[in-house]
């Protein structure tokens, strides 16, 4: 599945996935479906925020959704699999890709149980 997210600012920092734990969207990123494509907007009050903005393929936004519905990365991980007639390897190694990045970019803040 691979290049899940599409910045014009740079790559996106990584850390390790907690597979309970569980995400909220950003109030300070907006989203939008615009034509079939998922973007992801920052909302911020610098200029240097005007380049980032980002454009999910199909197993990000599917991720960005289900994290933003409160799904642990578990959850997220079964629902991927089906929906996409994955394994359970490839999916959690997809899941937690998309979920790092999203967290990087801002789009996801992570919520401690």
């Amino acid at each position: 599945m691979g290049n899940y997210l599409m910045g014009i600012d740079g790559p996106a920092y990584f850390r390790t996935l907690t597979r309970m734990t569980t995400y909220r969207k950003n109030p300070e990123m907006v989203d939008r479906t615009i034509r079939g494509e998922r973007v992801l907007v920052p909302i911020m009050s610098s200029l240097d925020a005007m380049d980032s903005i980002y454009n999910l393929n199909e197993t990000a936004a599917f991720v960005f959704e289900e994290a933003c519905s409160g799904k642990d990365a578990d959850d997220i991980i079964h629902a991927l699999s089906e929906a996409f007639d994955v394994s359970g390897d490839e999916a959690g190694q997809d899941v937690e890709n998309v979920l790092n990045e999203l967290v990087g970019i801002g789009a996801l803040i992570r919520v401690d149980a």
